[in-house]
C-alpha cells in the first residue's frame, strides 16, 4: 500500500521551500526530513515529529501558537484531502496538546486515508 506518486510529489512541492529552514531549526537529520513526506517513512525520533510541525506551522496549515489545525488550509494546500478526511484526522488530534504530536499525527492520517495498493 502507497499514498499516490501524484500527490507525494505534490507534497514534496510544497514543501520544499520551507524543508531546509525546518530542518537547521529543528536539528532533525536530513535524510529523516526528506524520506518522511515523500516515502512516508515514519520515525519515532521526537526531532521528526517537530520538523513536521515547523512545517505545518510554516505552510499555515497549523496555528504556531495554539497547535489548532487550520482545515481550510489543508484543503487548500495538500493534494488529496477532502473536508470529511482533514475533519476526522483533526478531530483525532482532540486529547493532544504539543503542536509537534498534532502536526505528525495529522500527517500520519492523511496518508492512512490515501494509501491504495500497489
Amino acid at each position: 500500500m502507497e499514498v499516490p506518486l501524484v500527490y507525494r510529489q505534490n507534497w514534496e512541492d510544497l514543501i520544499t521551500r520551507v524543508r531546509s529552514e525546518c530542518i537547521c531549526e529543528i536539528g532533525v537529520s536530513s535524510s529523516l526530513a526528506i524520506n518522511f513526506f515523500f516515502k512516508a517513512e515514519y520515525s519515532s525520533d521526537l526531532c521528526v515529529h517537530c520538523y513536521v510541525k515547523c512545517i505545518t506551522v510554516k505552510l499555515n496549515l497549523m496555528s504556531s501558537s495554539t497547535g489548532e489545525v487550520i482545515e481550510h488550509e489543508f484543503l487548500r494546500q495538500v493534494a488529496g484531502t477532502t473536508p470529511s478526511m482533514i475533519s476526522r484526522c483533526k478531530n483525532g488530534t482532540i486529547a493532544l496538546k504539543d503542536p509537534c504530536l498534532i502536526g505528525y499525527y495529522m500527517y500520519q492520517c492523511i496518508v492512512s486515508s490515501l494509501l491504495v495498493p500497489v
